[in-house]
């Protein structure tokens, strides 16, 4: 490139010689034709000239200095590539180890999902215990308070009663004892007495009926402090509960911020992958492009070793040292182009390990969002309720907070609000302190009856294994009496057998018959037998008497262990009633806090509907600030636009000097350039009219030898500026040549046998071979990307077309846009007026604003000044709109305005 450059510094240099002698050219071509010069100038020098031999060197030496700078280039990014890897290789080591440790807090993750899982099972569980044992629980409650209620009314009514019974009691004995006195007493005085007593008997009915009531009152008192009573043990036990769960409640929220420190633990570990990556990412990009450039430059190399190959043809003596160098950077290219393909095979690997990398920062951001998201359920199940209350609460403080703006009433019910919004927090903290409360006791509750349940069960099982002993020793018994019987039958058989015996050996007189004596043997031996099974039963019968007795035992041992169960079952049938009637507290509290909060609610909603009047009174009063204010802007607006008119104009106008200035420049040059040419031609002029003068073939010849001295002079210093730009170019050569033979004797890589030089150029002519056939498959690439990219153009023409069909209907859209836009804001011109014409017609009517009155002269004045200001407004808009028909749309929106 720098060759060329060179060359091209060379033909200026000769094309501005050439420009500044071809004025005078210019000035005398009527006076000399120079035909000969131009064939002078345009004629080539062949490749042995002399002058050549210089540049032509000068052009070698300069292809040697850009092989030079191309090698460096390639030490250069051999170097980084290898800084690179390096880097890579660390950065790949770090990544392992970060995996390693994402590995092992997903490992501990997982173990906590698990662990959560658990406990909201156990959780649920528990919850479907807690509600059907509350249910369990307010249906024996009521039950328990129906019978209560029964009971005390029965005892009322018995203590009533006997009380009625002493009354009649003492009553007949005193009737007895009156009647007494008054059959002692005349009968004079029986009306007396008869009114006395019948006054004594009211009065005694009174006295009972006190006494009834007075009973009845002590009794309910009575039951009111056990009941207090009940309540106090009730509030000890429930604090206790609470002390204890607020012991679990830090124990849960100690847990929680281990989970949290670790989950942050591992975001920071995921952040500072990412940016690991995004490093590699950029280191990556950053190869590519030095890649690029790489192959740029070679591709360059490549363009200007053609060019160099068409120019060997011509300059022959030249050709080995051209070709040699050709074939070193064919060598480097080729080494280029392999480093360029591992640097590919690199690349490739170092994207699967990204896509790896990636693929595993989204699994663990998907557990982790897995993680968060069990963690959000079970927040967002707390604070359901409590986020409805904040939303409204929310609303009606930016209500509050809009019409601050507007009065200051506002304020003091916004900071009333406010406090009744944090009485009704403080409330709310109140409710769920009380609801942890109820949950504690509910727990105990169950653990209670679960307790209870055992102990059922408990009783259940020993009364079925006693119920069972019960039968087993009913059915010993059955057998032993049927043995009883059967024993009895048979010893009446015996003793009616030896009956018939003794009576027969009566009979015979004290002797046996012979005949008989088997018969009386085998009987005999039949009664043995008899006397062995009933000795046998015996023994039978007293084993089972001696199970009887084991299982009587253990059956006073049951009847024991049922009677501590009932005991328990009393002890925690009192608790329970504790625990009730510390439930009934609770529940009476949580009913005023209800009662307090729908009060608060109420109070709310009477607010909610002072700030709706006051946000409908804001709005109207917002509408006309809006509309003063788009009118302001408008003005503004138009204002802007006529200030930057004017910077435009005098933007315009400095340019406008500008070139006015540069113009005066190129005129005062012509100017002077003409003064020079009418000098000359005013002197050639004087010469020719004296030549003329003296003789006219003398004047002729002057004239054709100083047309010829001044062709000679233009010659000769463009041979002068030629031999110094070839000096210049030997002195480059000489500086380019001494840097190669330095690198040389370095590499000591010189050949000075024929031989050698031979080998060199076979292989040389051979690589030629090579590089042709790679420029004919290269002018085929060229040729199919060219086809590629004339179907590109037409893909893009067609485009195009649909880009225009597009913005057609984008124009018309935009129109019909407008126009919508133009009557809606006519529309709420128009809403505006009525309503401000409304505003004045109630303000007159309530007598609130008085119209000021004036001349009618004054109004005429005043009514003729707005008349004219309007028609300068419309006026300057159809300037406008004729000026700027890209703002139509906007200046049709004030017209419209103005028109209203």
């Amino acid at each position: 490139m720098e060759s060329t450059a060179e060359s091209e510094d060379i033909f200026v240099t000769l094309g501005v010689d050439q420009d500044d002698h071809d004025q005078p050219e210019e000035d005398n071509d009527d006076f000399f034709p120079d035909e000969q010069v131009q064939d002078g100038i345009n004629g080539l020098l062949s490749a042995d000239h002399p002058l050549m031999e210089r540049f032509q060197r000068a052009l070698t030496d300069h292809l040697l200095k850009v092989k030079t700078q191309l090698e460096n280039e390639i030490s250069d990014i051999d170097h980084a590539m290898k800084e690179k890897n390096e880097e890579i290789s660390e950065v790949g080591a770090k990544l392992y180890d970060l995996q390693n440790e994402i590995e092992k807090q997903r490992e501990q993750l997982d173990k906590y999902n698990g662990q959560i899982l658990e406990v909201s099972e156990k959780r649920r569980m528990h919850e479907e215990n807690v509600a059907k044992l509350k249910s369990e629980f307010y249906k024996n409650e009521g039950t328990c308070k129906d019978l209560k209620r029964k009971n005390n009314a029965l005892a009322q009514e018995i203590e009533s009663m006997r009380a009625l019974e002493s009354e009649i009691t003492k009553w007949n004995n005193e009737i007895q004892n009156e009647i007494a006195l008054a059959k002692r007493v005349a009968t004079k005085d029986m009306k007396d007495k008869k009114l006395a007593s019948e006054e004594k008997k009211k009065m005694d009915l009174l006295l009972l009926n006190l006494d009834s009531e007075l009973h009845k009152k002590e009794t309910e008192l009575a039951n009111i402090e056990d009941q207090i009573q009940e309540h106090t043990d009730a509030v000890a036990f429930l604090t206790q509960n609470l002390a204890e769960a607020n012991v679990d409640l830090e124990g849960l929220q100690q847990e929680h911020k281990k989970l949290m420190q670790a989950w942050g633990e591992v975001i920071i570990a995921v952040q500072h992958r990412d940016k690991l990556l995004a490093k590699v990412r950029m280191d990556l990009h950053n190869e590519q492009e030095e890649h690029k450039t790489l192959q740029a430059a070679i591709d360059n190399t490549k363009k200007f070793i053609i060019k160099e190959q068409e120019t060997t043809e011509r300059l022959s003596e030249f050709k080995d040292r051209l070709l040699r160098e050709t074939t070193n950077i064919e060598k480097q290219v080729q080494i280029s182009e392999g480093e360029n393909i591992k640097l590919d095979q690199k690349i490739d690997h170092f994207n699967i390990i990204l896509e790896k990398t990636e693929a595993d920062i989204e699994q663990a951001r998907s557990e982790g969002l897995l993680t968060k998201n069990h963690l959000t359920k079970l927040t967002n199940k707390l604070e359901k309720l409590s986020r409805e209350k904040l939303e409204t609460e929310e609303k009606i403080l930016d209500l509050l907070q809009e019409q601050i703006t507007t009065d200051k009433a506002g304020q003091h019910r916004g900071r009333l609000l406010r406090e009744a919004q944090e009485q009704r927090r403080k409330l709310e903290m109140q409710m769920s302190e009380t609801e942890n409360k109820m949950s504690l006791t509910i727990l105990d509750l169950e653990k209670w009856r679960g307790l209870v349940q055992k102990s059922k069960e408990n009783v259940e099982r020993l009364q079925k294994e006693h119920n069972d002993a019960d039968a087993e020793a009913n059915l010993v018994n059955e057998e032993i009496e049927k043995l009883k019987a059967t024993t009895k039958n048979k010893l009446i058989a015996l003793d009616a057998v030896h009956k018939q015996l003794e009576q027969m050996i009566e009979k015979l007189g004290g002797k046996e018959m012979n005949l008989k004596e088997a018969q009386v043997i085998e009987l005999e031996k039949k009664i043995k037998e008899i006397d062995a099974k009933i000795k046998e039963s015996q023994q039978f019968w007293l084993r089972l008497q001696s199970n009887v007795v084991s299982l009587s035992e253990r059956r006073a041992q049951q009847l024991d262990e049922i009677f501590i169960g009932r005991k328990q079952l009393m002890v925690i049938e009192q608790k329970a009633m504790k625990i009730e009637a510390e439930l009934k507290q609770s529940q009476n509290e949580n009913r005023e806090i209800i009662r307090s909060l729908s009060n608060f609610s109420v109070k709310l909603d009477q607010a909610s509907a002072k700030l709706y009047e006051k946000k409908k009174i804001h709005e109207k009063e917002e509408m006309e600030c809006l509309l003063a204010h788009q009118e302001t802007v408008d003005k503004l607006k138009n204002a802007e636009m006529n200030v930057l008119e004017l910077e435009q104009e005098l933007i315009n106008l400095g340019q406008e000097i500008e070139e006015f200035k540069n113009e005066v420049k190129e005129k005062h040059y012509q100017a002077l350039s003409w003064e020079t040419k009418f000098k000359m031609a005013v002197e050639a002029k004087k010469m020719r009219d004296d030549e003329i003068a003296k003789s006219s073939e003398i004047g002729v010849m002057k004239a054709e030898i100083h047309r010829m001295e001044m062709k000679y002079m233009q010659l000769k210093k463009i041979q002068e500026n030629m031999v110094k730009a070839l000096e210049n170019s030997v002195y480059h050569r000489d500086h380019i040549y001494d840097a190669a033979n330095t690198r040389e004797k370095k590499t000591g890589s010189k050949n000075k046998t024929q031989s050698n030089i031979k080998h060199k150029l076979s292989e040389m002519q051979n690589k030629l071979k090579i590089i042709n056939s790679e420029l004919v498959a290269t002018q085929r690439q060229v040729s199919d990307i060219q086809k590629r990219e004339e179907n590109l153009k037409a893909e893009i023409a067609t485009k195009e077309q649909d880009i225009q069909t597009e913005k057609v209907q984008d124009c018309l859209l935009q129109t019909e846009i407008e126009q919508s836009l133009l009557l809606k804001q006519k529309n709420l011109e128009t809403i505006v007026r009525f309503q401000k014409r409304a505003k004045r017609y109630k303000l007159l009517q309530t007598c609130q604003y008085l119209p000021k009155m004036k001349n009618e002269n004054a109004l005429d004045v005043e009514l003729e000044r707005q008349e004219e200001i309007h028609e300068n407004l419309v006026s300057i808009l159809d300037t406008l709109q004729k000026d700027f028909p890209s703002h139509k749309f906007q200046i049709e929106k004030i017209f419209q305005t103005l028109k209203d």
